[in-house]
């Protein structure tokens, strides 16, 4: 990372698919946003999400990799970075990779404990693999039967003015 004339701090010199061969050469990127380490012209660029994914938290990430959380956050500004951006998933997708590294390794933990005899273990994994049942429906909630209620009206008038100004015959006759 470098500071632009600006000031601000410029994320893209850390990732060798955001340089140049110019800046490659002047600012030596060390990562790859690839999933896996990428060698390039004799270079091996490690990969973030590789790193990221082997640290035990967020945190434990950015204070061993980056050093600084002031580069993280910066990072984080980035929308390309965050979001995504052409082969990049984006930190978002980090996020949701490394909550199911975390559920799968909580489940291996559980599956030897209950194997092993532990009644809590075994019940929590039956509690954990039974589906929620999304059909069952809690108490009546006014609010939302009114907001249901003017969806359906709006609706209705939506379709009566666009088939009036379409010169289309009223579907719904009074």
């Amino acid at each position: 990372m470098y500071r632009d004339t600006k000031g601000g701090w410029r994320t893209k010199t850390l990732f060798v698919e955001m340089c140049g061969p110019e800046t490659r050469e002047k600012y030596n990127p060390p990562f790859t946003l690839n999933e896996i380490d990428v060698e390039k012209r004799g270079k091996t660029y490690k990969s973030m999400y590789k790193l990221y994914m082997e640290a035990a938290d967020e945190f434990d990430f950015v204070s061993s990799i980056l050093g600084s959380t002031m580069h993280w956050k910066s990072l984080q500004k980035s929308k390309w970075f965050f979001g995504g951006f052409r082969g990049h998933y984006g930190v978002e997708k980090w996020r949701e990779d490394m909550r199911a590294r975390d559920e799968s390794l909580a489940k291996k933990v559980l599956m030897t404990a209950a194997q092993a005899g532990d009644i809590s273990a075994a019940k929590k994994l039956f509690d954990v693999s039974k589906k929620p049942n999304e059909t069952k429906r809690g108490r009546f909630i006014k609010e939302e039967a009114v907001k249901e209620a003017v969806k359906k009206v709006e609706d209705k008038e939506f379709l009566q003015d666009t088939a009036l100004r379409l010169n289309v015959v009223n579907l719904y006759d009074n």
